[in-house]
């Protein structure tokens, strides 16, 4: 089994897109007015550092050419990689740094972090003029040993986990002298000389909030959109307590922040405990950025009328329609080839979905054709009824963590919308092949676990039932009439509230994946309340009238948690997507009527 599991059987890309050509072809052509070109190189790790003059600033190309293999990489990894330049004159040195974690093609379906990137990254840089020798450093490490050390747990990945279980793991076994001290897979710090870099005039221009890796993508600022029409819509009548008028400070917040930046300041990860980066020196923009602000931009402007709302979140559909890449297994993905621990499928699907609901402003579905073709093409697997997967396209089909049934789902209701969209039957069979024969059998008793076998796990059981409510609040006959499908529902609903739900003082709050209400941050607890509120709303519509009271507790919860200090950093940023969650009670014809949120009540 470890035989298998260690790379011999897994699959490799056997095509790279016209795309990725075209633009190695625009990064040869930039490559020959370079000032500076380097190959340094030791065993297992080789680098190309390519240095343009940018006028005011200087313009650093790298990419990883051997990372244990040739690129995309074997079983190395490297750490804290950057580009140090010291001038000998005075000492001087300036650190440029890179990466933190890549991992090679081999090692990366355990290791994760990043992966080596298909096109080489750019970065802009100051630098005084002199003299500068130039050097590559990191810490260079053989994680062979790691991954078949995680392989025999079966479900065990990213690489600080690993590391931290082996350690736990070789404590007992030295004390009973089984194991040697001696570490298989050491970290070996390096320092490569990559030549000489002789800058007559100094390059000291700025370079806050400059595009990094420019051949990856192309950039869409608001002025680009500035001037584009804007179909009318008539927002809803809104009371004080609704939430567009009750939240209203931070939903357009929100707004505000879309129209100045082209980054999220957290870089869409969870990091909602730090203060929002918006003076990054560069930026760079990938799918989940992009969907998470149509999510919450696309519904405000329907709640308001407002037509800079409306461009706000244009902005990040062209970012999405602009950038959309073939990927190396079909289907279509963007930021070429940079793979994400969330899964392509879930990438794809998420931002589908979110296309779906900036197509639903004006219900014209030319906004969903840029993706029509990627979610048709995508390659579903071999044996199983679900779609490739990240790891399923790059690695070992049947042996990896991305069979879940929360990413197949939201990739079948992306299919789905898009196809009801579209009049397009083909994309509607393949979403309903995927829950008919994948999802749908997974049920057990109202709760689906990751992925299929014993792997509990509630927040992704949360996340399936609220896209499954999303496919009923299309108000498609297909689905509210669907008998078995409104009893699956209701059961699923019925277990979030028995399973995952604390009611107190009339509030009703929802457990983060902590699985513990006592260590659950009042952030995730807001965005998980988030995600019920919509599911709750499907199933008063088409469920149950009776819900209606879980539905206005959860919303009282929420606003509670949302007024938090601790929670409001995170309007911000990652769970800024929780705006189209609250905004689909008015959309829906539900309001908010009652003085204080004791006495609140919903009216349709």
């Amino acid at each position: 089994m470890l035989t298998n599991l260690s790379g011999l059987n897994r699959t490799r890309r056997t095509a790279v897109s016209p795309k990725v050509l075209e633009q190695r072809a625009v990064y040869a052509d930039l490559a020959k007015r370079a000032l500076f070109r380097a190959y340094p190189s030791r065993r297992g790790f080789t680098a190309e550092l390519c240095i343009l003059d940018a006028g005011e600033a200087l313009e650093l190309f790298w990419s990883i050419l051997d990372l244990g293999g040739p690129a995309p990489g074997g079983w190395h990894q490297v750490h804290d990689l950057k580009v140090a330049f010291e001038r000998a004159a005075d000492g001087a040195r300036v650190e440029v740094p890179l990466t933190g974690h890549v991992a090679g093609f081999h090692a990366w379906y355990r290791m994760r972090g990043g992966m080596v990137p298909v096109l080489p990254c750019s970065l802009y840089f100051a630098l005084a003029a002199g003299e500068w020798n130039v050097l590559v450093e990191g810490a260079l490490q053989d994680a062979r040993p790691l991954c078949l050390f995680a392989d025999a747990f079966h479900d065990l990945f990213h690489y600080a986990a690993i590391q931290d279980y082996y350690e736990r793991a070789k404590a007992p076994m030295l004390e009973r002298h089984f194991v040697s001290e001696e570490d298989p897979c050491p970290r070996e710090p390096f320092r490569l000389c990559a030549g000489v870099l002789r800058l007559d005039a100094p390059r000291p221009g700025p370079v806050a909030y400059r595009q990094a890796n420019r051949l990856h993508q192309v950039a869409v600022s608001y002025a680009d959109v500035a001037c584009v029409p804007v179909p009318p819509v008539k927002p809803p009548p809104a009371t004080p307590l609704d939430p567009v008028n009750h939240l209203g400070d931070r939903l357009r917040r929100l707004h505000a922040q879309s129209v100045r930046y082209n980054h999220c300041p957290y870089d869409t990860c969870n990091g909602w405990a730090n203060p929002p980066d918006f003076t990054r020196t560069h930026f760079t923009v990938n799918e989940r950025t992009a969907y998470f602000h149509i999510e919450a931009l696309a519904p405000l402007y329907r709640a308001t009328g407002d037509p800079a709302i409306y461009r706000s979140a244009r902005k990040w559909y062209e970012w999405i329609a602009r950038n959309i890449w073939p990927a190396p297994g079909g289907g279509t993905q963007i930021v070429c080839g940079d793979r994400t621990v969330w899964g392509s499928a879930l990438q794809m699907g998420g931002m589908s979905d979110a296309v779906c609901t900036f197509a639903a402003i004006d219900g014209d579905p030319r906004w969903v054709a840029p993706i029509r073709e990627g979610l048709r093409d995508w390659p579903m697997h071999p044996t199983l009824p679900r779609p490739l997967m990240d790891q399923d396209a790059w690695g070992n089909e049947e042996m990896n963590t991305t069979g879940t049934y929360n990413m197949c789902t939201h990739f079948a209701l992306a299919c789905w919308r898009a196809g009801h969209l579209l009049g397009d039957d083909a994309l509607k069979a393949k979403a309903e092949f995927i829950l008919d024969r994948y999802t749908f059998p997974g049920e057990r008793d109202g709760v689906w676990p990751y992925r299929p076998g014993n792997f509990p796990s509630h927040h992704y059981d949360m996340y399936l039932k609220w896209q499954l409510a999303r496919l009923l609040l299309t108000g498609a006959p297909r689905w509210t009439q669907d008998a078995a499908f409104l009893a699956r529902l209701r059961r699923g609903i019925d277990a979030n509230l028995r399973l995952y739900a604390k009611l107190e003082n009339g509030e009703r709050l929802f457990w983060d994946w902590t699985h513990s209400p006592a260590a659950t941050h009042p952030a995730n607890a807001a965005r998980h309340g988030c995600i019920q509120l919509e599911t709750l709303l499907a199933a008063v519509l088409h469920i149950d009238a009776g819900y209606l009271e879980p539905l206005t507790q959860t919303l009282r919860g929420l606003y509670r948690l949302l007024r938090l200090p601790e929670v409001d950093p995170c309007w911000h940023g990652c769970w800024f997507h929780c705006h189209g969650n609250l905004l689909s009670l008015a959309l829906h014809g539900f309001h908010v009527e009652g003085r204080t949120l004791a006495d609140m009540r919903l009216v349709r």
